[in-house]
C-alpha cells in the first residue's frame, strides 16, 4: 500500500467488517505503478460463516460433485468478472481501429456483407459498441451448441439474419441506447472474424494478442477457464430477498424522511437515482401494458441461451456456459492485478510494459464520447465511447472522470484517463443492484483521493 493511498484499504475493509462481502480483490495503478493492492475474505461465498449446507445446494445444480477445497481468497485467485468483461471486448475493437481494420463511422455491413440484412444496413461500428444497433434481443434462443469452437460460421449467419428491435433514427436525433447485455459480444466477435487476417475473433485475439504477451491472468470468452473447479465461486445474493426490499422502500418513501430511513439500513438504501428509475420502469410497463425493452432484454438474458430460467449467477458458475468462447460480453475470468495493470495502459499512454496496445491516436479515437443520451436499462444519462466504453454511470454519486464498467457482481474496471489512474475490484458475491453499494463505497474512496491529491485540470470538481 503505497502512503496516500490508505482510504481505499479502509473501505476496503469495512465491507467485510460489515458482511457486505466475502471474498474480493482491489487493485490500483496510478502512472503505471501498483499503489493498492489488496485481498480478503474466502474462495467460496459463507466459508468464513461455516454455512456449508448452504452451498452444497448450488453444485449439485451445477452438476460439479467435487466443489474445490475452500481457503483464503488469493491476490492470484480467478473470478467471474461479468460485464467487466466488456472493457477487455472494447479494447479488442479499438485495436482492430487502430490497425485499419475497421473504422467506427463505417457501416458493420462493409465488412460483413450478410449482416446488412433486415434493415441493418447503416449500422456502423460505433452504433454497436454504444449499445445503438437496436438487437439487445434475438428473434429466437441460439442452441449453445452455435457458441462452441468450430461453430462460428453458423452462428455468424444466424446473427447476420436477426431482425431489428426497433427502428433506428440515423437523421433526426442520437440513437436510442439500450444496454446490449449478451448480444454485443457475439455481434463484435463476428464482425472482427470477418477483418482479422487470422479470422480470430475477440476471445482468441485477446488471448493471443494481449494476455499471453503480457502475462495476464485473464480468461475472456471460457477460452483458457472452462472448468470451474479451477475458479473462485460465484455466489448467489438472494434475488427475490432484494427485490422484496426494492419494493418495500418505494411506498415508504411516501412516508416522512426520518421514519422511513428506521427501517431500511444505510447499505441498503436506495439511492435518489434508483427511486425515479424504479418508478419509471414501472411506468414504462403499465403504459406499454407489455415489457419494456430493456426489461424483455433483461428476461431474454437470464434464461437464454438455456431453456430454463437460470438467475445470471447460476449462468456466471455453469460449466456449459463457461465454456462458450462466444459469450464475450459477460464470461470472463481475472484477478483484479490483472485487470487493473491492463488498465493503466487506457489511463495513460497505451502502452503496458514497453507493449504499446493502443496508439496515442488509436486511444484518443477509442475515447471519442457521444453526446449523453438515456440509456433506458439504467434509467439515466449516460455516454458510451466510440469502442463501448462507458462514461457517467456513476455521476450521481458524484464519480466522475471514470471510464470503463462494472458489473452484475458488483465488479468494477474503470481508468481515468486525466488523472493517470486504473482501478478493478472483483468481489465473488453478486448483489442484485445496478449500484452494489460495498463497490460504490471503494469507488468513491478512489475518487476521494483523486479529487484531493491529483491536479486535474478540465474536470469539473
Amino acid at each position: 500500500m503505497k502512503q496516500g493511498w490508505e482510504a481505499v484499504e479502509t473501505a476496503f475493509r469495512a465491507n467485510f467488517d460489515e458482511e457486505l462481502e466475502f471474498g474480493a480483490q482491489m487493485a490500483v495503478y496510478h502512472r503505471g505503478e501498483l499503489v493498492v493492492d489488496l485481498v480478503g475474505g474466502t474462495s467460496i461465498p459463507w466459508a468464513n460463516r461455516g454455512d456449508t449446507q448452504e452451498v452444497s445446494w448450488i453444485w449439485r445444480l451445477l452438476g460439479s460433485p467435487n466443489p474445490p477445497s475452500w481457503h483464503a481468497m488469493r491476490a492470484d485467485e480467478l473470478v467471474s468478472i461479468s460485464s467487466c468483461s466488456k472493457v477487455l471486448e472494447s479494447l479488442v475493437i479499438a485495436m482492430a481501429v487502430d490497425r485499419g481494420l475497421l473504422q467506427y463511422d463505417a457501416p458493420v455491413a462493409q465488412y460483413w456483407a450478410e449482416f446488412g440484412s433486415q434493415g441493418k444496413e447503416n449500422i456502423t461500428v460505433a452504433q454497436l459498441m454504444r449499445h445503438q444497433a437496436g438487437l439487445v434481443i434475438l428473434s429466437s434462443p441460439l442452441p449453445l451448441s452455435l457458441l462452441k469452437p468450430g461453430q462460428e460460421d453458423r452462428l455468424a449467419t444466424v446473427l447476420a439474419q436477426s431482425p431489428l428491435n426497433w427502428s433506428p433514427d440515423m437523421e433526426d436525433k442520437w440513437p436510442r441506447q439500450v444496454y446490449h447485455a449478451v448480444t454485443r459480444g457475439m455481434f463484435s466477435s463476428a464482425l472482427l472474424r470477418h477483418v482479422d487476417p487470422l479470422g480470430r475473433g475477440i476471445a482468441r485475439f485477446f488471448e493471443e494478442e494481449i494476455a499471453q504477451p503480457l502475462g495476464l491472468n485473464i480468461s475472456l470468452g471460457g477460452l483458457k477457464y472452462a472448468n470451474v473447479e479451477q475458479l473462485s465461486v460465484l455466489g448467489p445474493s438472494s434475488n427475490l430477498a432484494q427485490l422484496a426490499k426494492i419494493v418495500v422502500q418505494l411506498p415508504l418513501r411516501l412516508l416522512p424522511r426520518d421514519w422511513w430511513e428506521g427501517f431500511v439500513p444505510l447499505a441498503e438504501r436506495l439511492k435518489e437515482h434508483e427511486v425515479s428509475q424504479y418508478q419509471a420502469w414501472t411506468q414504462q410497463g403499465w403504459e406499454r401494458q407489455g415489457l419494456p425493452l430493456w426489461l424483455a432484454g433483461l428476461v431474454w438474458a437470464v434464461k437464454w441461451p438455456l431453456e430454463e430460467a437460470l438467475s445470471p449467477v447460476e449462468m456466471l458458475n455453469m460449466p456449459r456456459i463457461l465454456a462458450s468462447t462466444e459469450l464475450v460480453s459477460v464470461t470472463a475470468f481475472a484477478n483484479a492485478r490483472s485487470m487493473a495493470l491492463l488498465g493503466s495502459a487506457l489511463a495513460g499512454n497505451g502502452s503496458v510494459d514497453a507493449m504499446q496496445l493502443l496508439s496515442l491516436e488509436g486511444l484518443a479515437a477509442a475515447l471519442v464520447l457521444g453526446p449523453p443520451s438515456m440509456e433506458e436499462f439504467l434509467g439515466m444519462n449516460i455516454s458510451f465511447t466510440a469502442s463501448g466504453w462507458g462514461a457517467g454511470r456513476f455521476p450521481q454519486m458524484g464519480l466522475n472522470g471514470f471510464v470503463g464498467w462494472a458489473g452484475i457482481t458488483g465488479a468494477q474496471h474503470h481508468f481515468h484517463p486525466e488523472a493517470d489512474v486504473s482501478f478493478a475490484l472483483v468481489p465473488n458475491f453478486a448483489y442484485a443492484r445496478l449500484h452494489k453499494p460495498s463497490s460504490v463505497r471503494v469507488f468513491k474512496s478512489i475518487h476521494d483521493i483523486i479529487r484531493r491529491n491529483v491536479t486535474l485540470g478540465k474536470l469539473n470538481y
